[in-house]
């Protein structure tokens, strides 16, 4: 009995050694020892998170003008053309307001201002919408996508990497990934949708 009450001993204080060896053990022992050590994975891909957006179109052919707004977003567009060629736009997203200029030539439009640089080009009745938005803090976005055309010359639907909308006289809805498109690069692109809309607007 007593021969086993010792060896039963002997194999717990050898237990507890090793443990405590292996508290104390180093990354640059394994690494001395020859072990292979797994490299980190890849970090994970940052998760869309898709927004929804529901915006009231207003159009007053009278002043050429349209508007959009989605109050809960807190994004507000509007779109006056001033001549043939020319556009002017007012964009609040949040606090924040900007104003920018659209000229057109021939079939095509051009965006510009408040760090918005866009370029909106006719195609078969669709349009592509490129370019940058550029946030405060200098953080760019990138815009690339397309406008189809609907049933008639006011309708549209957008497709693109992380943006799906609808265009119509009377509304935009639809959702959009906000770790691609901030609220300031979509009110850009529909801003630019606007414009299509005011363009086609009848003469008073």
């Amino acid at each position: 009995m007593t021969r086993t009450i010792f060896a039963a001993l002997l194999i717990t204080l050898a237990s507890s050694s090793y443990a405590f060896e292996l508290q104390t053990l180093k990354p640059a022992d394994i690494k001395a020892a020859g072990i292979a050590v797994p490299a980190p994975g890849p970090a994970a891909p940052a998760v869309r998170q898709y927004q929804n957006l529901w915006m009231s179109v207003y159009s007053d052919p009278s002043w050429k003008e349209v508007s959009a707004n989605d109050y809960a977003a807190g994004i507000e567009v509007r779109v006056r053309k001033v001549f043939d060629t020319m556009f002017n736009a007012e964009i609040r997203t949040g606090a924040a307001g900007d104003s920018v200029s659209i000229n057109k030539f021939g079939g095509s439009f051009s965006l510009s201002g408040s760090g918005m640089s866009l370029n909106m080009n006719e195609w078969g009745g669709n349009y592509n919408i490129s370019g940058s938005v550029t946030e405060a803090g200098n953080q760019t976005k990138y815009v690339n996508l397309t406008l189809y055309k609907g049933f008639d010359d006011y309708s549209f639907s957008a497709s693109g990497m992380g943006m799906n909308m609808n265009v119509s006289r009377l509304s935009i809805s639809g959702n959009y990934d906000d770790t691609q498109y901030s609220k300031k690069a979509l009110a850009a692109v529909v801003t630019l949708a606007l414009t299509a809309q005011a363009d086609k607007l009848p003469a008073q």
